[in-house]
């Protein structure tokens, strides 16, 4: 049994959820809110409402398209945060990478320090990688892994003002690259649409 396994039978336990015309885009939050414990799914509080409300927007990825999971399946309370151990964080870590590789998506987006980290590394940090495309290899998974700040972050952090349109403005900029690879992915999948029908017809042709 594996170090998080203990915790399944946790009433707080909140459950990954597919949307129903999933296409092939996971989202990775920290861990889940009261509010989310009581309706019993993921990113339904008020930065929920701001990370749907800004993809939708900027990246016109909407919940239904996504597979939603958090790092931890728990609450992780501040206290907690600093007394979690090395080892509890890597049986965290290595369950999400079990997840992910079993779900397979084309592409994550890894929200907050504890996913980011998880996904890509301790050398990764969100202080020069927030927003970067980056491939990664999760087991035997190849994908693009986007680290982004969580719309929950301190307001007074580094990365946002005492403002809601201050968080906002983060959001529309984390989303612009996921905006950007989903809109090369489209180019690429156009591409080789266009190169097989070509084949086709060549060997039709020559037939």
């Amino acid at each position: 049994m594996s170090d998080v396994d203990q915790f399944r039978e946790d009433q707080r336990w909140v459950q990954p959820d597919f949307g129903h015309a999933y296409d092939g885009i996971a989202v990775v939050a920290e861990a889940p809110s009261t509010q989310e414990i009581r309706q019993g799914k993921n990113l339904v509080g008020p930065s929920g409402s701001i990370n749907w409300q800004f993809a939708a927007r900027y990246a016109r990825l909407d919940r239904s398209r996504v597979y939603v999971t958090n790092w931890r399946k728990i609450p992780l309370t501040d206290f907690e945060k600093k007394h979690l151990s090395a080892e509890e964080k890597e049986a965290w870590s290595q369950a999400l990478r079990d997840e992910i590789e079993a779900v397979g998506p084309r592409l994550v987006i890894a929200m907050g320090g504890y996913a980011v980290k998880a996904l890509l590394g301790s050398e990764y940090s969100l202080e020069w990688a927030n927003g970067l495309p980056c491939r990664a290899a999760i087991g035997s998974l190849e994908t693009t892994v986007v680290p982004v700040v969580h719309p929950a972050a301190q307001p007074d952090g580094p990365f946002f003002e005492r403002s809601e349109s201050r968080r906002g403005f983060a959001c529309v900029e984390h989303f612009r690259p996921i905006a950007a690879h989903e809109r090369a992915e489209a180019r690429r999948q156009r591409r080789d649409a266009g190169q097989m029908l070509k084949k086709i017809q060549r060997d039709t042709l020559g037939g």
